[in-house]
């Protein structure tokens, strides 16, 4: 059985278990299990795998995919990363036309402290 060290306090298998100590589990880990040895690293990252999938799925379920059809999944996962990257694109156009407005304004400035010393 996987041993695993308990972050904090916990209800583990019908029992309350304090922070620190050392358990043996069988189930999905969570994040209050660090794993300490090679059956519980091993099922800590196909939690994580599985956590991230049904994540992915649930995404597609929003977006009106049919979560049990690969092909509509996938299509969904394409345009919404096809979407987040327009987003992020978008973000950093406003981002840069915000620091050549700043720099224009700074310059701007140094001109008028400029002219004011001549």
């Amino acid at each position: 059985m996987a041993k695993y060290l308990v972050n904090t306090r916990s209800f583990i298998d019908n029992r309350l278990v304090d922070e620190g100590t050392e358990i043996e589990f069988a189930g999905t880990p969570s994040d209050n299990l660090t794993p300490i040895d090679a059956a519980a690293k091993k099922a800590a990252t196909k939690s994580d795998a599985s956590a991230v999938n049904d994540l992915l799925r649930q995404s597609a379920a929003a977006a009106g995919a049919d979560v049990s059809n690969p092909a509509q999944v996938a299509e969904a996962q394409a345009t919404q990363a096809a979407e987040n990257t327009a987003a992020a694109q978008a973000a950093l156009d406003a981002a840069n036309a915000a620091v050549v407005a700043a720099a224009a304004q700074t310059a701007a400035a140094d001109a008028a402290a400029a002219n004011a010393l001549v």
